[in-house]
This record gives structure tokens, C-alpha cells and sequence, in this order.
């Protein structure tokens, strides 16, 4: 992706949780695969459901038109799948252990202090885990940049290479609720 298209998506400051790890080009290039696969993982559970729920609205809809009741069964029952896969997302995960990391992410790249020194083009995979949905992406990229803050931490640079166009469209659409709850609260204080 070039620059150009790269300013077509917005960052945000956000906490999210995050994992991260340097990787050896060989398992970085066997990453494009992940990206074919409609259901990953474990971990990318909690994104499948959301992605399916993004699929399943316009549906519902009509449903709930035609057949309210029958909508409010299919509304509960989802709940409940929901539910499940929070659960077993929360505890394979272990979510009450874990800190939140402050960072600028887009949908094709985040940047966070970290004090690991990164070589410059370092391949990582990375577990992010967006709140408060709970919404686990698992993407890989490469260090682009690396600079120091004004408190003298390393900040990284990573651009997204291997991201599903799926979980993408969830950093779109998380960071664009974000932005409209910051814009709300800002009004409220007007």
C-alpha cells in the first residue's frame, strides 16, 4: 500500500491490549496465508463474530419488520453465541492480567513506545485486542520508524502487511466510533 493510500484511513489515539513479537522472514512470509483464511485461529474468534454480526444486521432487520418475534429469538440466541466466545475469549487470553498500551492506530499501522529495539523493516506479528469490544486482530507487519518520544522511550512504527480485509474494516469502524464518542463528549462540555 502506498502513501497515498495510507492517509486514506485515519489514526486515533487508543488503549488497546498488545502483544507483539519479532519474527524470521520465513514466518513472516508464510503470514500471507493467514490472511486467505476466513476463520483463523482462536484468537481471532471474538473478529469472526463481529465480522458475521456485521453480516447478519441488514438481515436481521428485515426479520425484525416481518417477524418480531421470531428477531427477538434470533436477537437472544445470538447474544447468547456472543456471550460464549467472549468467555472463552477472555479466558484463553487471560484479559484480567493484562495492561493496556497506549496507542496511534490506523487500519494500516500502529505506532506504540516500547522500550525492545526494533531493527529498522523487522518483521513482527501482532495480537491486538480492541476495547471495549473485545475484539481480537491478529496482524503482521514491519518496523517502518522509530523515533523517541519527548520522554525519551522508543516509539515504533509498524505498518500493516498481512491484515484480513475483514479485521481491517473493525479498526475502521471501531476507530470511527471512537472518534464520534470523543466528538460527543467534547460536545457535551461545550
Amino acid at each position: 500500500m502506498n502513501d497515498h493510500e495510507r492517509r486514506r484511513f485515519f489514526r486515533i489515539d487508543d488503549d488497546v491490549y498488545l502483544s507483539y513479537e519479532a519474527i524470521s522472514e520465513d514466518e513472516y512470509q508464510s503470514a500471507a496465508d493467514f490472511t486467505q483464511q476466513s476463520y483463523s485461529n482462536a484468537f481471532s474468534l471474538t473478529a469472526d463474530f463481529a465480522n458475521l454480526n456485521n453480516e447478519i444486521h441488514p438481515v436481521f432487520n428485515n426479520i425484525k419488520q416481518s417477524n418480531p418475534e421470531l428477531a427477538q429469538y434470533l436477537e437472544l440466541l445470538n447474544l447468547k453465541i456472543d456471550t460464549l466466545g467472549k468467555h472463552l475469549f477472555e479466558n484463553e487470553n487471560n484479559l484480567q492480567s493484562r495492561k493496556t498500551t497506549r496507542v496511534n492506530l490506523s487500519a494500516t499501522g500502529i505506532a506504540f513506545e516500547t522500550q525492545q529495539a526494533f531493527e529498522d523493516n523487522q518483521a513482527l506479528s501482532m495480537q491486538l485486542i480492541l476495547l471495549p469490544e473485545e475484539v481480537g486482530i491478529q496482524v503482521y507487519g514491519r518496523v517502518k520508524n522509530k523515533r523517541d518520544t519527548d520522554k525519551n522511550i522508543p516509539l515504533s512504527c509498524v505498518d500493516f502487511e498481512y491484515i484480513r480485509t475483514e479485521d481491517q474494516e473493525l479498526i475502521i469502524k471501531h476507530n470511527l466510533n471512537l472518534q464520534m464518542k470523543i466528538l460527543r463528549e467534547r460536545s457535551e462540555l461545550d
